[in-house]
């Protein structure tokens, strides 16, 4: 049984439908293809519809062809015409030839010939139009098949098939009479007729004609009649609510029907339906809700009532109020302890564009709308390698709030600086490359935890530097490096550190930069920071950048210690051996 819903949807209802049945009864193929084409992009799942377009296709087709087969018999005769001229013109050149000799038996045979070609013209012409009569009939055309078979019957009752042919014709024509009664039924309102005769219609010949989609259109009209009549029941008991349904439920069906009654009772059952919701729960938003929607439907249906303007602008400005503050509460109760998960950013933004429908010009939320969707996009973005668009987001994301998503957004957009300045180093565009990489320094630096991201970012800087030829600027941004990085510490336990730092720091004393240069590169290469190794299960929803926030490590460290991640696709449930420095 179909629901509200697909009732609410049904094709029938549609004006496409009825103008494609108006084609089809006049055997206008290709307008009624057209209608029907539009009405399937609207409704491709319905058989019917299907069944329909396939008929008319048939029948079109059987026009197409019944055209073609005139044009071929018609040549046929021409042919046979010009074949039997030129025997005849051979006959009458050779009989005028021997005609002082053979004169009598030329008459007699010219007799013979005359009498032989006239019953072979009319045999040829009665099969030709027996054959039209069959395509006529085929194709629906019954007056004409008719008109064509009383032509033969006159010529020769006898012929072959013809009796048979016009029992079908006959039948096929009084279904047709008795189809055009039924619809003439419909029309007078005679709906208990017409289904009777079309349902005797349907047991003959179920394909006939839309016979089957008449019925069924009649059947729908039963049931509005049915639905109708507890509407108005639910009515009459003051149950709102349920009249709405009912009433609503006509109105998709067929707006048509009894139209005048329904739209008067749905108005007053709107009405008193958010009343009702008012009166009862006058604390609940979701009663105020429900109250203003019933009032934006009576507008509808009365759009110049000052009465129901006037209630649905005090109720709107209530709901409008609390909905606001509702959602900005969820809102931030989404957020509240998870402000670096991307489906808690996600519900968060949701929330707030919902606020925005009702106070679009807020500006507090308006920033909060676009801060989100800058950094959704932005992590998006990363997974994609799309650096630019990172920085461009998250530049302003951390503009406006430099703590964002629990530190996660200057992470990432941390780890978007190094990105970009590695790709342009790799381009050979060194003064870019330093740029990006001195930005994501200045990150670093305002990350009091974090003391990897200070270390890579600094070894990138004094190795561009060193790119450059600047060796004696890249010696102090070495030893910045090495101290975030706890290599100074390590020292104190590794005699071998010790005395490459010394040796690499006493080189640099000497003014010999680009030694000391080397020897401090050698120094970052043979001993990385110390850092303790955590195994973690990734839960749903958690990413690299967020998981380097975290543990106060980076995503480059991270994807060093697990060389066989795909950093594109962490999912659920991967293990990761992440680094966590022990000299934060």
């Amino acid at each position: 049984m179909q629901t509200t819903l697909e009732m609410a949807d049904s094709y029938q209802k549609d004006p496409l439908f009825h103008e494609a049945l108006r084609f089809f009864q006049s055997g206008a193929w290709e307008s009624g293809q057209a209608a029907l084409a539009s009405l399937q992009d609207k409704f491709p799942l319905e058989p019917d519809l299907r069944r329909l377009r396939q008929e008319m296709l048939l029948r079109s087709r059987v026009d197409i062809d019944e055209q073609e087969d005139r044009v071929k018999a018609m040549r046929r005769r021409i042919l046979l015409w010009s074949v039997r001229l030129a025997i005849l013109a051979a006959v009458i050149l050779g009989g005028m030839t021997a005609f002082r000799l053979y004169a009598t038996w030329i008459q007699e045979s010219w007799a013979v010939a005359g009498e032989n070609l006239g019953r072979e013209v009319l045999r040829v012409e009665m099969a030709a139009r027996f054959r039209d009569a069959q395509e006529l009939l085929r194709s629906g055309r019954t007056d004409a098949a008719l008109a064509l078979l009383d032509q033969i019957s006159a010529q020769d009752a006898q012929y072959p098939g013809l009796q048979e042919t016009i029992t079908q014709a006959q039948h096929a024509q009084d279904l047709e009479r008795r189809y055009f009664q039924a619809m003439g039924m419909v029309e007078a309102g005679d709906t208990q007729g017409a289904m009777a005769i079309l349902k005797d219609i349907y047991a003959e010949v179920p394909y006939f004609k839309d016979v089957k989609l008449q019925i069924e259109n009649i059947e729908n009209q039963f049931l509005l009649g049915d639905l109708l009549e507890q509407a108005d029941a639910a009515y009459t008991a003051a149950q709102w609510e349920t009249a709405i349904s009912g009433y609503e439920t006509v109105r998709a069906l067929n707006a048509d029907f009894k139209s005048e009654h329904v739209e008067s009772r749905l108005f007053e059952s709107f009405l008193n339906a958010a009343n009702d919701r008012l009166v009862k729960e006058p604390d609940s938003l979701t009663a105020m809700e429900v109250a203003q929607s019933y009032y934006r439907k009576a507008l509808v249906l009365r759009p110049g009532d000052e009465r129901i303007k006037a209630e649905q602008d005090a109720a709107r400005q209530t709901i409008e109020a609390r909905l606001v503050k509702s959602y900005v509460e969820a809102a931030q109760a989404a957020i509240a302890g998870q402000g670096d998960s991307l489906e808690a950013l996600q519900s968060a933004k949701e929330y707030i564009l919902k606020a925005l429908k009702i106070y679009p010009e807020d500006a507090g939320l308006k920033m909060q709308n676009i801060l989100a969707a800058a950094y959704l996009r932005a992590q998006d973005s990363f997974a994609k390698g799309r650096w630019d668009v990172v920085i461009d987001d998250l530049e302003l994301v951390y503009s406006e709030d430099p703590a964002y998503a629990s530190g996660t957004a200057r992470q990432t957009l941390y780890e978007a600086y190094l990105q970009y300045g590695d790709f342009e180093e790799s381009g050979g565009n060194f003064d870019t490359a330093l740029d990006f990489f001195k930005k994501a320094a200045g990150l670093a630096e305002q990350n009091e935890q974090g003391s990897l991201d200070r270390y890579e970012a600094q070894v990138r800087v004094a190795r561009i530097l060193g790119s450059q030829g600047k060796y004696a600027d890249a010696i102090p941004v070495f030893r910045a490096a090495i101290d975030a990085g706890g290599l100074l510490e390590q020292a104190k336990e590794n005699a071998r550190l010790a005395a490459a730092l010394d040796q690499a720091e006493k080189t640099a004393g000497w003014g010999s930069f680009r030694t000391a240069f080397r020897q401090f590169q050698d120094i970052i290469a043979a001993y990385p920071p110390e850092t303790e190794q955590v195994a973690y299960v990734v839960q749903s929803g958690e990413y690299l950048t967020q998981l380097a926030n975290r543990y106060n490590t980076t995503v480059g460290a991270i994807l060093e210690a697990n060389p066989n991640i795909n950093p594109k696709n962490v999912t659920a449930g991967d293990t990761l051996v992440i680094p966590v420095p022990t000299n934060p």
